[in-house]
């Protein structure tokens, strides 16, 4: 499978919280990062995912949000999914950049305005944290 997304990692399913309607999926990547996911119960059940499969997680790299720490400290934040990695790489446009990032030897992609780049003073080499709602977290398998 092809996609345009340009974070996708594999992992293991480490949790279901299985609700009537939805459903949070943990994944456990190759780094041992969690990452949680809200899907749809029936699309639990279509995946025919339980713990211990393997899994693919997705993430566009527009729902990647940055944050900068302040103190050293994790944001406070409603998003389940907060990660601290070391920017790798900055590539500035005019309107939007890219940033990638590395979380434990994986690599997360967020695309952001250049003006919040540059508000924020991110440049590559000063830690940062990876922040993804978990209803923007894709499960797929193989």
């Amino acid at each position: 499978m092809k996609l345009a997304a340009r974070n996708k990692f594999s992992g293991i399913v480490n949790d279901i919280e299985r609700g009537r309607v939805v459903s949070k999926v943990s994944v456990m990547l190759k780094n041992g990062e969690i990452i949680k996911s809200i899907i749809t119960t029936e699309a639990v059940e279509s995946l025919k995912l339980e713990v211990g499969r393997d899994v693919f997680v997705i993430i566009k790299a527009t729902d990647v949000m940055l944050g900068v720490p302040e103190e050293n400290d994790a944001p406070s934040l409603s998003a389940r999914n907060i990660m601290k990695g070391t920017v790798k790489a900055v590539t500035e446009h005019n309107i939007n950049s890219i940033v990638k990032v590395d979380v434990g030897g994986l690599t997360f992609t967020s695309f952001i305005t250049t003006e919040a780049l540059k508000e924020l003073g991110i440049k590559e080499g000063m830690e940062i944290f990876v922040i993804v709602k978990a209803s923007n977290v894709i499960i797929s398998i193989q």
